[in-house]
């Protein structure tokens, strides 16, 4: 509000009234206001404020220097859209990312070298398409040239390419060399990785009136040559061949081409089927060929590897199956039998004695005389090998027999066959035979039988030595020679 000045010539004292208010007080109080009335902001905002060089007000904007320290501005009294610039964050400042917006400004060092990119970010990075079991692989020697190309899978063909004609094909006279053989196959252009080497192979019948010759090609490149060689004959003869080669990384297509010393040669083909010639056909396929694979084969049962018979799983269930390791034998396997409650090997044949019904083993005496002592008449051969014996011991393991044979009896008289043993250290002689007196097989006065004595512990187990050698030693109640024996067998197992 502006200020006019009431007396023009100031206050002045007027003797008839006293007052505390003299002329001088009233005209510095007046100099006053109009010091402040006369003060004219030059825009919007500004507020007085005091200027120690002018000793007055004057109008100005608030600065940063009149705010104080302390004073806690409120967020909705600050604009800084467009005002933070880098130097406003302070490096270890945890910026959160939803505060930033890059936009498609990101580059390359933008991203530290052990950043996880989720799969989904890179999006576009590898070319759109291809199918379930395709794999990517090198399209050209450019950087990062990748296609999809089917590169095989479980159970599937690793056929690459295939082709095949079913018409004739004629090799003209102008077909004189390979720079002007003519096509006769034509494969489809595959994309290969540049690593795996392939098998490229080739069938058809041709006639070569004069002398023809098959050029395999990859690409423009020959890579060989198949020819009828043979003197002018015009019969129809079976060309097939192959070769094998490693393509570089990028798509390629074998051909086949054919070209002859004169006109009248002739690459036969048919639709196949009664009474037609079979196709000609090119076929591409990776080295080795696997051929499809075949279903899932049973579980297995877990089996470890032991060095003794301590080492193995107590009560397992039937049929669990292990390794036992023994120097120098190597791995021997081991399966648990749940009705002998036992590990056990398979089963070592110790003795063999063949023999007919007709031509069988007689013995005539009512004493056990072991087969080396000389009463009993074997008609055939006897087979009896060593076996390591202190190796087993040493590992865990103990000894079971089995007897298995043919025996007939006259009347009064039993036939009787028991298992023996002999044992010996390396390099020495054996000791004498041992009979065992249980395990035997026998039989009445009967037609001829077949008996087995199931699987046996020694009534006595022997003093260990290196080698044991098992045989069999026979009796006859009664002293006559009724009782006869033929194919006796003797098997030997360990078990734990």
């Amino acid at each position: 509000m502006a200020y006019a000045k009431r007396y023009p010539g100031g206050f002045v004292d007027l003797p008839a009234k006293t007052t505390d208010i003299d002329s001088q007080y009233l005209n510095g109080v007046e100099a006053s206001l109009l010091r402040l009335d006369g003060v004219d902001p030059s825009a919007d905002g500004m507020v007085l404020q005091w200027s120690g060089a002018t000793s007055r007000y004057g109008a100005a904007l608030i600065l940063d220097k009149n705010v104080d320290p302390a004073a806690q501005i409120s967020k909705s009294k600050l604009n800084l859209a467009g005002q933070i610039t880098n130097a406003d964050v302070a490096g270890a400042a945890a910026i959160q990312r939803t505060k930033l917006d890059f936009g498609a400004g990101l580059v390359n060092a933008d991203i530290a070298a052990a950043a996880g990119i989720a799969a989904p970010k890179v999006i576009g990075t590898v070319p759109a398409g291809g199918s379930a079991g395709q794999a990517l692989v090198k399209s050209s020697a450019t950087d990062y040239a990748l296609s999809w190309s089917t590169v095989g899978t479980a159970g599937a063909t690793n056929q690459l390419d295939y082709a095949q004609i079913t018409s004739n094909v004629n090799i003209g006279g102008s077909a004189t060399s390979e720079a002007t053989a003519v096509s006769v196959i034509t494969g489809n252009p595959v994309v290969y990785d540049g690593t795996t080497r392939v098998k490229v192979e080739v069938f058809c019948q041709m006639q070569g009136i004069n002398q023809m010759t098959l050029v395999l090609y990859r690409d423009s490149t020959p890579l060989g040559q198949l020819q009828d060689r043979g003197p002018a004959s015009g019969y129809t003869v079976i060309v097939t061949g192959a070769i094998f080669d490693t393509p570089a990384a990028g798509t390629h297509t074998y051909s086949v081409k054919a070209f002859s010393t004169a006109s009248g040669d002739t690459v036969y083909a048919g639709a196949g089927g009664s009474g037609n010639l079979l196709p000609a056909w090119l076929r591409v396929t990776r080295d080795p060929v696997v051929g499809p694979t075949g279903p899932q084969g049973p579980a297995g049962s877990g089996a470890n590897v032991v060095t003794l018979a301590s080492q193995l799983p107590a009560s397992p269930a039937n049929g669990t199956s292990s390794f036992l390791y023994l120097s120098p034998d190597g791995l021997v396997p081991l399966v648990y039998d749940s009705a002998a409650l036992h590990w056990v090997t398979p089963p070592y044949r110790a003795v063999a004695m063949s023999a007919s019904q007709t031509n069988a083993i007689g013995y005539s005496s009512a004493a056990y005389t072991d087969l080396d002592g000389g009463s009993a008449t074997v008609n055939g051969y006897t087979e009896r090998p060593w076996f390591p014996f202190r190796i087993w011991d040493s590992a865990g393991f103990k000894l079971q027999f089995r007897m298995r044979g043919e025996l007939i009896s006259a009347a009064n008289t039993n036939a009787v066959s028991r298992v023996s043993y002999a044992t010996a250290a390396l390099n020495s002689a054996r000791s004498g035979f041992t009979q065992w007196t249980t395990g035997g097989i026998g039989s009445g006065a009967q037609a001829w039988q077949t008996r087995d004595s199931g699987w046996i512990d020694p009534s006595t187990y022997p003093a260990v030595a290196d080698y044991i050698q098992l045989s069999c030693a026979f009796a006859s109640t009664g002293g006559i020679s009724g009782p006869r024996f033929a194919n006796v067998r003797v098997d030997l197992r360990w078990v734990a």
